[in-house]
């Protein structure tokens, strides 16, 4: 291979030839020979004043194929179809104007080529691409099939009719055009990888991982083997075997960086972000300078919501060379973002796609940034920016636009939720936006399909139980008593300064916030981890090292105001000046007793809305969390338990603290918002300002799923909504029907041990 590359630019630079040189440039853009191509136009600069129509295309197609899609398009902007006579010029021609995204053009220009005497193979492979793009599958598999009659031993051809073959379901078919393309070229990765994909939808998944074992036991000195077996297994979703492999592999080849870089791309997309941080630690504490692992170890810092350790680390990191990778200011905006300083996270994002306008990950979270605060034309601006750099930015701008989307964007999307090389969280992430769009469209049975296909490709990373936050309900009302309540009563801290918003993610939570902080009174401080915590040190600080709730039997007067002195040290740290703060963690539910009795004269606000519209909600919602707790929000029979809990520890809170918690109807809120509003003020202690019920104009950064509502009017139209998708909802209702009904003992002890029982990691509505 090295030898054709190196006499392809020997020839190339020796001769200025036009035909000679549009020959070369052919060979090497069907053979996907990169470096030819790109050593080929490095030795012709005139190309782009060249008047050979031919070779100026086939120049075009290769300098979009080496990284330089600008100069390729305007080459193809200066062409016309009628300056191709020949059938070779014309399908380079279908082929650029299919890279520009003009697939109608394309697609005449190819059928014209294909009508010739001495079409080749290359037309119909092209043409059938054209029809894949375009979504006419049938028609895509007849011109493959076609071109394959004209060279049946075209790998990549191969592969890419098995990709179609993958698309339309048929997995046998895909395997077995699989396995002519890797007979002919073994390192062809795509078909390999694609391979794998069907393998494991024909629940062959074993057999995948037995020919990757196979192929490691013939060489076990090969760290390429053990990235294979390992690739394998973690398509075939055996993560603990996957991660074996990975330790044993580092452990013999510890200078080989992939592999490391593997396994912490296992646990990062599994959520481990604490056993990632730890490996992470070690490598970076081995190390004599700084690499790699320091930023991905700063990455997972943040992920854990260590944000003090990751700040001051990637401050320590500011005069090394990693300050000047694009993931430097990445990593810092998260933690602007975290730290509820959104303006400047978006002016540092600003500066890093100025520098790096190729970085796809700090454009999006720009754009997120910029929705956040608001400012939703600069952050529709970056989504168009994105869209060229990377197919899924199709998704943004839809979302950016309330889900309204063009016929053409529709067939994209679709695409993409069809496409067979995208890893599963990227399918459903796809699905949820394509659910949304169906449902703009009024095509509910469409748009349940895709919203059911998504949940199931989400929940495919996740482990949730719904048991283990029954468990910890069936602990809660166990441990918090009306004596319980009599002794600790009054004890906590007086002050009022916090407002806690609670009840069901996507019931309202973050509305209400921003009404509130709309006074020129509130500070929004969004969704405080505090209280979670709180309760998560309970251990270290109760006598006896008991855990929350239980730990609230030794609770002491002196232990329950330094919790609340805790937690007002850490909202004072966010915001020093407002006199009160509103904390809208939605899970703060399973926490009311702990944050009453820490602060007796704090309002507490509770979001009652109709259950199956919460449940229908959170089932659409793609959450950005969805490890821990939120792991429920993915299926509808957790959702029905979730439910369930939440109604009953919310009757028991109100038991205990009887007038303490005001009920806020969501369907009222929207209905009679001023009526609703001021006896909510009333509740909070807070004078009627009109500005209240301008809550859409408040500038300030909002980071949960009701991003755009909050930025809009009040509206009706989520009302009711479940009705829509009545016909589907069948194992809601069922579980909802049943109650809540405490663990049996068996459950309890056993199935759950390893389960966390507490909310972690969550953001609401």
């Amino acid at each position: 291979m090295q030898h054709a590359l190196e006499d392809d630019a020997a020839q190339g630079a020796e001769t200025t030839d036009v035909p000679t040189l549009r020959d070369r440039l052919r060979a090497a853009q069907q053979d996907m020979r990169v470096d030819a191509m790109a050593a080929l136009l490095a030795d012709a600069p005139e190309l782009e004043f060249a008047d050979d129509a031919g070779l100026v295309v086939i120049a075009a197609v290769c300098l979009v194929l080496t990284g330089r899609p600008e100069d390729g398009a305007m080459l193809i902007e200066r062409l016309g179809e009628h300056e191709f006579t020949d059938t070779a010029g014309l399908a380079d021609y279908g082929l650029a104007l299919s890279m520009a995204g003009r697939f109608e053009a394309a697609e005449r220009v190819l059928k014209r080529a294909a009508e010739a005497v001495d079409a080749g193979p290359e037309v119909y492979a092209r043409l059938g691409a054209v029809y894949l793009s375009l979504e006419r599958l049938h028609e895509a598999g007849e011109a493959m099939e076609a071109a394959l009659d004209r060279r049946p031993d075209w790998p990549e051809l191969l592969s890419n009719l098995g990709g179609l073959r993958f698309r339309e379901g048929d997995h046998a078919a895909a395997v077995r055009l699989y396995d002519r393309a890797l007979a002919l070229r073994p390192e062809l990765q795509m078909a390999r990888d694609m391979r794998g994909k069907a393998l494991v939808a024909l629940d062959r998944g074993d057999e995948l991982v037995e020919e990757a074992r196979a192929a490691l036991s013939r060489d076990v000195d090969s760290p390429e083997a053990y990235l294979r077996l390992a690739l394998a297994q973690r398509q075939a979703e055996q993560w603990a075997q996957a991660e074996a492999t990975l330790s044993d592999a580092i452990e013999r080849f510890p200078d080989r960086e992939e592999l490391r870089m593997l396994l912490i791309t296992l646990l990062m997309d599994r959520k481990e972000h604490h056993r990632a941080g730890n490996l992470l630690k070690q490598w970076v504490e081995a190390r004599e300078e700084p690499d790699w692992t320091r930023l991905a170890l700063n990455r997972a810092r943040i992920e854990a919501r260590f944000l003090e350790a990751a700040e001051t680390d990637l401050a320590a990191l500011a005069d090394t060379p990693l300050a000047q990778e694009p993931l430097y200011p990445v990593l810092k905006a998260k933690i602007l973002i975290e730290r509820a300083r959104a303006d400047e996270a978006a002016a540092l994002l600003e500066e890093t796609v100025d520098r790096f306008p190729g970085h796809a990950e700090a454009r999006a979270l720009l754009s997120h940034t910029l929705m956040s605060l608001g400012r939703l034309d600069e952050a529709a601006a970056q989504v168009e920016v994105g869209a060229a750099l990377n197919p899924m930015a199709v998704l943004q701008q839809v979302e950016n636009r309330g889900y309204k989307a063009e016929d053409h964007e529709i067939t994209a999307i679709e695409g993409l939720f069809a496409a067979p090389f995208l890893e599963p969280d990227a399918r459903a992430r796809v699905g949820f936006t394509l659910a949304t769009v169906r449902e703009k469209r009024k095509d509910y049975d469409g748009a349940f399909d895709a919203l059911s296909k998504a949940n199931a490709l989400a929940r495919r990373a996740l482990k949730y139980d719904w048991r283990a936050h029954r468990r910890f309900i069936d602990d809660s009302l166990d441990c918090f008593t009306p004596d319980l309540v009599d002794r600790l009563a009054g004890l906590g801290d007086p002050s009022a300064r916090p407002i806690f918003v609670v009840g069901m993610p996507r019931s309202g939570t973050t509305l209400t916030e921003q009404i509130l902080c709309s006074h020129p009174e509130v500070y929004g401080a969004g969704e405080l981890p505090w209280v979670t915590k709180i309760a998560g040190l309970m251990p270290k600080v109760v006598q006896g090292g008991l855990a929350y709730p239980k730990a609230m039997e030794a609770m002491t007067e002196q232990a329950l105001k330094s919790a609340a002195r805790y937690y007002l040290d850490r909202i004072a740290e966010q915001n020093a000046d407002a006199a009160r703060v509103v904390d809208k963690m939605p899970h703060n539910f399973d926490r009311v007793g702990l944050i009453a009795l820490m602060f007796p004269n704090a309002a507490i606000i509770h979001l009652d809305r109709e259950p199956r519209d919460v449940a229908l909600s959170n089932y659409y919602q793609n959450f950005a969390h969805a490890y821990g707790l939120m792991g429920f929000a993915y299926d509808l029979r957790d959702i029905g338990h979730m439910l369930n809990d939440h109604d009953r520890i919310m009757r028991h809170w109100h038991d205990l603290f009887p007038g303490r918690i005001f009920e806020l109807n969501y369907q009222r809120l929207v209905s009679e918002p001023e009526d609703t509003i001021r006896a909510l003020l009333d509740h909070c202690g807070l004078s009627w300002d009109d500005r209240v019920l301008r809550f859409y104009e408040t500038q300030r950064p909002v980071r949960t799923a009701s991003i755009r509502q909050v930025r809009e009017g009040i509206y009706t139209s989520s009302a009711e909504k479940w009705r829509r998708y009545e016909a589907f909802l069948g194992p809601l209702e069922e579980v909802l029907a049943e109650g809540y009904k405490p663990l049996g003992e068996a459950d309890r002890a056993g199935r759950l041990r390893d389960v966390i029982a507490g909310p972690t990691g969550l953001v609401g509505g």
